[in-house]
């Protein structure tokens, strides 16, 4: 018998169905999903230097999922979203007010 597996990155799943809104923003910020199938995925924030000023590991993303981000406290400027999956990324731009 042979298995295969089918491993299926972020981009693949996700393609232009993530939306941050809104962004710019205060520091709340909403992803919208919209994907055919769930997976498993890790969220990260860093600043321009590349330091993470925000995690989140193992979340399940699934069809029609919204989720909240609060990053009170950091600074006004460019941050990058991460949504990591076996070793596939999708980077956003996102800019706190």
């Amino acid at each position: 018998m042979i298995k295969v597996a089918f491993d299926v990155g972020v981009k693949e799943q996700a393609g232009n169905q993530i939306i941050v809104s809104p962004n710019p923003s205060n520091g709340t910020f909403k992803l919208a999903f919209n994907v055919g199938k769930s997976f498993v995925s890790d969220i990260r924030i860093t600043n321009t230097a590349g330091k993470t000023v925000y995690s989140e590991s193992n979340v399940t993303i699934s069809n029609d999922l919204t989720k909240t981000i609060r990053t009170y406290g950091l600074p006004s400027g460019e941050y990058f979203l991460t949504l990591q999956n076996n070793g596939t990324k999708l980077v956003k731009k996102i800019i706190i007010n």
